[in-house]
């Protein structure tokens, strides 16, 4: 016992200092959940049914495919229980586009389900929220629905 203890301290004294002598290489190591770009999809209800504006704002250009759903469940639904916008954008930093998703006919309160899907060439990205709102025959009155991608 008393010559292997020795030899346990020198092996790890030696297995300690190999760390120590590598060499430092010259690399930028970048977070990888970091985004440098955000999506702001704000839904409204109005007369006839709803507008979506969608704005850049992060601080690089944004290319992709968006699909703004919107599915309403009042009391009473006649048209426009699901609609639904698909669009390829590129929008640089603070730009602003504009949709109508147009044509509901209901009457009721009920839950307004907003879902946003954006296909980037990498990734994927699938953000949904809620909102109680009130159908009047062409008119949706919801309070604005905020939904921000990644």
């Amino acid at each position: 016992m008393k010559k292997l203890l020795p030899i346990l301290i020198i092996s790890i004294l030696i297995l300690s200092g190999i760390g120590i002598s590598a060499a430092p290489v010259d690399r930028e190591v970048k977070p990888r959940n970091i985004q440098d770009w955000n999506l702001e999809i704000v839904v409204k209800g109005g007369l006839g049914g709803y507008t979506a504006t969608v704005t850049n704002t992060g601080t690089e250009i944004i290319a992709g495919n968006l699909t703004i759903q919107v599915h309403t469940e009042p009391w009473i639904i006649i048209i426009g229980k699901d609609l639904e916008t698909i669009n390829d954008i590129e929008l640089n930093p603070e730009d602003t586009l504009k949709y109508s998703l147009k044509s509901v006919f209901g009457f009721g309160k009920g839950h307004i389900n907003v879902d946003a899907v954006f296909i980037t060439e990498t990734d994927t990205y699938i953000k949904s929220e809620v909102t109680d709102g009130f159908v009047f025959f062409i008119y949706c009155k919801c309070p604005a629905t905020t939904v921000n991608v990644p």
